[in-house]
């Protein structure tokens, strides 16, 4: 919508036939003279007052941009609203309001996605967050605000989430109700994680904390108040109760899903699973240096690096990821099923060109198969491996004990 009634122009020779035409009499050039809006050429780069037609923003712009942005659908937007001009684009072109509703655009996007490789998809990743650091500081950002009200206006509540459509379209898309279900997305986010190393896990846990801290002014979502709140609401709503372990249902159910899983009622009966917690039970331990710097060990690495130390100078070991994996390049292993793996070395020695792996006794005997075709791919590679086992009671084992230990 046009705000400007008229405006003052000035005469000169490229409009003054278009002028005169219009009953303006005795015009000169270079004699300034007021007009009303509608006079002025359409191509004119006079600056009008406008608003927008949508959410009524005032805006000063020249006379052709508004008539370019005008003319299609008799309506003016603002940059924020030209959603809905896009909108109508669609509806004109393909009947649906948005074009990710289109199965052939859908399916092509999909197709390119798929063409693409992991370094392409990387540089896209990373063109996005330099993007987003660039405009708004923060490369995860995120317009939640932006997301509320469009589920606002168009669902009535800004937390609206559609679960019977999300379900449809997972069966649609991997034949399971929900994407965490399915063995290529289970597979595909265990090689993303598999993959990542210890400084990368390390800068993904502060910004999770520091996105927490912003947002509930806790490390952790489920240390706010608020959260807590919001949570027994919908439990009590969903379920009629505040925890949704007090619910028979839903304990019927969890019992269900274990015994079709593990086949006991609770997956802590579950020999495996018990092992399993063990083994990862170890958590990372702060080790000092020589220098004095600290780093990150787990298992029974400050065993191997307190000895190691007595015959190697601290420059001539290289002990975190990043570090090994600039010196050396990454080290990938197949599996017997002929999956790709990759192998992150526990300490590296630079002089022997040598790799270092740590284990315990409990953790060889019961990795070896996999332990030995990374040992392989180091051997195919070029370098030299030696294996540091420890028993229980901390002592190094001897090579002839730790051939016994895979008879």
């Amino acid at each position: 919508m046009i705000l400007s009634k008229e405006k003052e122009i000035t005469i000169n020779p490229s409009n003054f036939k278009h002028y005169g035409d219009l009953e303006y009499k005795n015009l000169k050039v270079g004699e300034r003279i007021t007009v009303p809006i509608h006079h002025i050429p359409k191509g004119s780069k006079i600056k009008i007052d406008v608003q927008c037609d949508i959410c009524n923003t005032p805006k000063e712009l020249s006379y052709c941009d508004y008539n370019n942005k005008f003319k299609l659908y008799n309506i003016y937007t603002c940059y924020k609203c030209k959603s809905f001009k896009i909108k109508l684009t669609n509806l004109k072109n393909h009947g649906v309001e948005f074009i990710s509703q289109v199965p052939e655009i859908n399916q092509k996007i999909k197709d390119s996605w798929d063409e693409k490789t992991e370094e392409e998809i990387k540089q896209i990743s990373d063109k996005t967050k330099q993007t987003k650091l660039e405009n708004y500081g923060d490369e995860n950002y995120v317009n939640v605000e932006k997301c509320k009200q469009t589920k606002l206006e168009r669902h009535g509540d800004e937390n609206y989430n559609n679960p019977e459509k999300n379900k449809e379209t997972c069966l649609e898309k991997w034949g399971v109700e929900f994407a965490s279900q399915s063995e290529e997305f289970k597979e595909k986010l265990r090689r993303t994680w598999e993959n990542k190393t210890r400084e990368e896990l390390d800068e993904i846990n502060n910004k999770r904390i520091e996105s927490c801290l912003n947002i509930y002014g806790t490390e952790y979502s489920q240390q706010s108040e608020d959260v807590k709140d919001k949570i027994k609401a919908t439990t009590l709503k969903n379920h009629g109760v505040e925890s949704s372990l007090s619910s028979p249902e839903i304990r019927a159910k969890g019992e269900e899903t274990s015994i079709k899983k593990y086949g006991v009622k609770n997956p802590m009966q579950n020999s495996e699973i018990i092992e399993k917690c063990k083994k990862n039970s170890y958590k990372l331990k702060d080790y000092r240096l020589p220098s004095g710097q600290i780093i990150k060990v787990q298992g029974y690495e400050n065993l191997a690096l307190d000895m190691l130390f007595k015959s190697y100078n601290e420059n001539d070991l290289l002990i975190k990821d990043k570090d090994i994996e600039n010196h050396i390049g990454q080290i990938w292993y197949k599996d017997i099923n002929g999956g790709n793996h990759r192998y992150l070395p526990d300490i590296y020695i630079i002089s022997e060109n040598k790799i270092i792996e740590v284990k315990s006794t409990w953790t060889y005997q019961k990795k070896k198969d996999s332990i030995f075709l990374k040992q392989q791919s180091c051997i195919n590679m070029g370098m030299k491996f030696e294996f540091m086992i420890f028993n229980r009671k901390y002592t190094l084992l001897a090579e002839q004990e730790v051939k016994l230990l895979v008879i």
